[in-house]
């Protein structure tokens, strides 16, 4: 287990380097040159959107490589869709029940029960 941990790190890591290196290396290189190298505005935006996707690939990562995070992104994605709903409805689940002097709304989330009238 410690040793999967470790190669998944070690990925997130990488993709961390790769995804920054080219926005590190074009700062540095204008840093260096005090201004006076110009980058094209087309490869500006891409080394951009290439140091921004960094934050997209963690969760993938982490999804290629880990059956329970996968298995809670489905159920936090598509909570209709799992064969069994309960699972979701009892992590949140409202309902509603009439009193005779008025209707209370109750919100359970996890051990927190919340009555609210309305």
């Amino acid at each position: 287990m410690e040793t999967k941990a470790m190669k998944t790190l070690l990925i997130v890591l990488g993709a961390f380097v790769i995804s920054w290196l080219p926005y590190t290396v074009c700062s540095v290189a204008k840093m260096a040159t005090k201004g006076s190298w110009k980058l094209s505005s087309s490869a500006l935006n891409a080394v951009l959107t290439i140091t921004t996707l960094n934050g997209c690939v963690n969760p993938v990562i982490y999804a290629i490589r880990d059956q329970r995070f996968r298995n809670g992104m489905k159920r936090v994605l598509c909570p209709l869709a799992s064969k069994d709903s309960r699972e979701f409805s009892s992590y949140l689940s409202t309902r509603a029940e009439m009193n005779k002097e008025s209707a209370v709304q109750n919100v359970e989330l996890g051990n927190i029960n919340i009555s609210q009238e309305t």
